[in-house]
């Protein structure tokens, strides 16, 4: 058997054990194929041959894959859903991107900055078909076949190509009727007098301390808390409505100053926080819609743009 014909069988055998691995059946499988069960049994058989170790259980009544057949099975799995990708790619090289693309979004930045004009990118690549998550986190994107996901702070992944999307910096805010009514605090002292409204961390319960830069060194500043909310949405939604003064990451905002539903008040206690990054594994880069999705959220929040900025607008 030459080299060529030993690869492309073992390529076929591969196709097999993934689908019996996705039917935990042979006959299952075999449907799927349009091949007999004894087929696909001789072809997962060929490979227990090749690898010396035993994939699938057999019983009368039922297969099972062993722990080697599982781990053989996620890795095969993964590899056919790249080769198909880049024959997608290949295919498509010359028309507009389409197919689905597997979106990782924290709900924060989703909700303040990319939905609000999602259908910009919907518009311009219609058949792209977007499957976005909003989640803190995400353990293993390549494991878990996720194209492209925005994280706050750089990726310790090695895997992953990390491309920078803006800075973020936390700064305080209020409605200006708030303001009307109850004055402007400028000190940390003024600031203890008014109503604070503070996020309570989902996970465990507890107020977010709010850290403030003053005179170039992070303060800790323990938040009165007169109005306690588990999510930042809300929490905007009530520093925008006149309740108190919130703590918020600058991009959050943006829409809100311009609308003059907000005002940054004690600027020169903005505190820098982490870097946003949209990441991606390198092969996913090769399909052109993860590309055009990348360049798209890129181009939302400019590097340059920093708060100084934001704070400028809502004087003019």
């Amino acid at each position: 058997m030459t080299r060529d014909k030993s690869q492309t069988d073992l390529l076929s055998n591969v196709s097999v054990f993934v689908q019996v691995g996705q039917c935990d059946s042979f006959t299952a499988a075999a449907r799927r194929l349009d091949i007999t069960a004894s087929g696909v049994s001789r072809s997962v058989a060929r490979l227990e041959d090749r690898l010396g170790v035993q994939l699938v259980s057999r019983t009368t009544r039922s297969i099972s894959l062993t722990a080697e057949g599982e781990i053989y099975f996620q890795r095969c799995k993964q590899i056919l859903n790249e080769l198909a990708e880049v024959e997608d790619e290949i295919n498509h090289s010359q028309t507009e991107p389409s197919g689905r693309l597997r979106v990782r979004l924290p709900k924060s930045f989703g909700r303040a900055v990319v939905f609000p004009v999602l259908s910009e990118f919907t518009d311009r690549y219609p058949k792209v078909n977007l499957d976005i998550r909003l989640m803190s986190g995400i353990s293993d994107m390549v494991e878990q076949g996720v194209d492209v996901a925005m994280q706050l702070g750089k990726p310790h992944d090695a895997r992953l190509v990390a491309r920078k999307v803006c800075d973020i910096s936390y700064v305080l805010c209020a409605s200006p009727d708030y303001l009307r009514q109850h004055g402007t605090p400028e000190t940390l002292s003024d600031l203890a007098r008014h109503r604070c409204l503070a996020y309570i961390q989902p996970h465990s319960e507890t107020p977010r301390e709010w850290t403030l830069t003053e005179n170039g060194q992070p303060a800790s500043f323990k938040v009165p808390g007169a109005v306690n909310i588990d999510d930042l949405h809300a929490l905007l939604d009530a520093a925008a409505g006149g309740v108190g003064i919130a703590y918020l990451m600058d991009f959050m905002i943006r829409r809100s100053v311009a609308a003059r539903r907000l005002r940054v008040i004690m600027p020169s206690f903005r505190h820098q926080g982490p870097t946003a990054y949209i990441v991606y594994p390198p092969s996913r880069f090769r399909a052109s819609r993860v590309r055009a999705f990348v360049d798209f959220i890129c181009g939302l929040v400019p590097n340059e743009e920093t708060t100084s900025e934001i704070i400028a607008g809502q004087s003019q």
